[in-house]
């Protein structure tokens, strides 16, 4: 497989998105500056389809990146609607017409002479989910001083809807405000100067984004939604708000999914600030700091992805969208989750014992959609000291994690699939070179005859035995409880 070359944006505010969103949704599903080979001649460029693409299983992220300086010319009406309207209006429509190409993947590259196509599959359109975002920057400083303060996001109100954005003949025309910029299309959100890297920062899962970007789209076309002093109140309202099946969510002030008729939520100003001031949020953010070791997992597989360097030792010719589906699977963890995971690989490490291996079963959660189960091996070198060479050694690791896979699936600890991982135990390899092993394991039908062989092998290795299988409780808040002094 040949070396992917993703661009990294071409102005400041693109390689700032950029970025920003490689830090979210990872290297391998975030793609700036994807252009087209419509009208393309010889040796020229193509056409530009969006500032940035991340294409993450069945959803789609398109986003338009403006920066437009807001002119003072004496008359506010006027220079707030040539700024909306080339900041917004028009990259409304420049976002439905990127759209429009996920019909045609085939014609999406990730270079400008069209030779590197886009080398994700663009999920089919009966289960595609698309996000639009537009980026309008240059706008923050006369929003504050407009509204004489407040932190320089634009107002949120769900009844401004499509030119009246730009027209003050309109009942809900107001400068300085977005609600729905495309009623009768998909919806397509606005990130200001202050919110962009505020949503991007506070949400940086790809599950975490995605779910806060579908539940506000429902929330502001259902109506319920008056007006919001800006987008991280918004954002503070959803995270402080659960759903029946505590999941994130725009219910009703009291908890309930019920609301009166005609009743109309008011967000003001100085939610988020004050959210953010509480000793419970800042111990949160301590407590997150573990998670980012599973996003340094997936980068290293991803990154030997891009480079071109990943083996399949099944298969000799490797096809990145088989192995994308693993480490999408690892990527679509939430940040809590992540730090769930993070923190038992990092006990796990400290439990192995020298020149011998150590297992680790890790669940998937049952209130987390998106939540894979995981088996973590450490296999030390030493069990293999008969092997001749290296790569017989992973070979027989890899062979052994799979057997640890479908061993519990044996015993009933996982479902439809288990992901494996398997490496040198990091305890005892310092200064040494480390590899990993990653393995996707699917339980389609599974027969009489493969459970009896999956048996054998569990018995023959002496692994998965009833009497020393050892099961633990995982307890976790994601909101960390304060002990009082």
């Amino acid at each position: 497989m040949a070396e992917i070359i993703r661009s990294t944006g071409t102005t400041t505010s693109e390689q700032y998105l950029a970025k920003l969103c490689e830090t979210t949704f990872l290297n391998l599903w975030s793609y700036p500056n994807i252009f087209r080979d419509q009208g393309k001649k010889r040796d020229g460029d193509g056409k530009e389809v969006t500032d940035l693409m991340v294409v993450c299983g069945d959803h789609v992220i398109l986003f338009s990146d403006k920066t437009i300086k807001f002119k003072d010319t004496a008359n506010l009406n006027v220079d707030w609607n040539r700024w909306c309207k080339r900041a917004i209006l028009e990259s409304a429509d420049q976002i439905h017409g990127a759209e429009r190409w996920l019909n045609f993947p085939e014609r999406l590259f990730v270079d400008s002479k069209c030779s590197q196509p886009l080398p994700l599959e663009i999920p089919s359109p009966d289960i595609r989910k698309v996000h639009r975002i537009i980026v309008a920057l240059g706008v923050s400083e006369r929003c504050k001083a407009y509204f004489k303060g407040g932190s320089g996001s634009l107002l949120i109100k769900p009844a401004l809807k499509g030119n009246c954005h730009i027209n003050p003949n309109c009942e809900e025309y107001q400068p300085f405000t977005v609600g729905d910029v495309t009623p009768d299309k998909g919806f397509v959100h606005v990130f200001d100067d202050v919110t962009l890297s505020l949503i991007l920062t506070e949400l940086n899962t790809i599950t975490d984004f995605v779910n806060y970007l579908t539940k506000k789209e429902e929330f502001i076309r259902s109506g319920r939604l008056l007006a919001a002093a800006g987008e991280e109140e918004l954002l503070c309202y959803y995270i402080e708000h659960f759903d029946k099946n505590h999941q994130r969510a725009f219910v009703h002030p009291s908890g309930s999914d019920e609301w009166e008729r005609d009743e109309k939520l008011v967000l003001d100003v100085g939610s988020w600030e004050e959210f953010t001031s509480q000793p419970q949020y800042k111990t949160k953010k301590e407590a997150d700091e573990i998670s980012h070791l599973w996003d340094d997992l997936i980068t290293k597989f991803t990154n030997n992805m891009l480079l071109g360097k990943t083996i399949d030792p099944y298969n000799e010719n490797f096809d990145l969208r088989v192995h994308e589906k693993t480490v999408r699977l690892m990527a679509m963890e939430s940040r809590f989750r992540r730090r769930i995971l993070s923190q038992q690989i990092y006990d796990a490490i400290g439990r192995a014992e020298p020149n011998k291996m150590y297992i680790r079963f890790i669940p998937n959660s049952i209130v987390e959609e998106n939540s894979s189960p995981y088996v973590f091996l450490q296999f030390p070198t030493p069990l293999s000291n008969w092997c001749n060479n290296y790569e017989e050694y992973r070979e027989i690791r890899r062979r052994v994690l799979e057997v640890y896979c479908k061993g519990h699936k044996l015993k009933g600890l996982c479902d439809k699939y288990v992901i494996g991982i398997a490496t040198e135990p990091p305890k005892y390899s310092e200064n040494q070179f480390v590899s990993e092993d990653l393995l996707l394991i699917e339980f389609d039908e599974w027969t009489e005859k493969e459970m009896q062989e999956v048996k054998e092998q569990c018995d023959k290795l002496g692994i998965m035995q009833d009497n020393k299988l050892k099961p633990y409780m995982i307890r976790a808040w994601e909101y960390p409880e304060i002990l009082k002094q």
